[in-house]
């Protein structure tokens, strides 16, 4: 049985409180079969500061492949961003519309039917305007 699986209201809305504020915890937290490798503060860190500072509108982020970028902004962010209503909205954005199309609908995936969501009481997470 897992821990967060033993972690009783009061703990979990405390983790809950932390992710809202944090796109670093909501990623282990929420995807820890994604995000398995710790996070480097050379790296990673400035990406989450990044993400989770609202003054920055628009930014270019460059790190090597296979750091996890796609999987921090097309899939951590914006399952952060719209289980805490903090979006109306998330726009994919890639190289290509296929691209942005099969991001989409992993997230939509994602979202009906994570595990770690599903856990926290965000119960099959469902829109009819995805």
């Amino acid at each position: 049985m897992s821990i967060l699986a033993q972690a009783d209201d009061k703990a979990k809305k405390q983790i809950l409180a932390q992710c809202s504020v944090s796109t670093k915890l909501a990623c282990k937290v929420f995807y820890p079969g994604r995000f398995t490798l710790p996070f480097s503060p050379i790296i990673h860190d400035p990406i989450f500061d990044l993400l989770d500072d609202d003054s920055v509108q628009l930014a270019a982020i460059a790190a090597p492949r296979g750091t996890g970028k796609t999987s921090i902004v097309q899939l951590g962010y914006p399952t952060k961003r719209a289980i805490f209503q903090d979006s109306r909205f998330i726009v994919p954005v890639s190289s290509t519309f296929r691209q942005s199309m099969m991001q989409s609908e992993n997230l939509k995936r994602q979202m009906e039917t994570n595990k770690r969501l599903l856990d926290f009481g965000f119960a099959g997470l469902k829109s009819n305007t995805w």
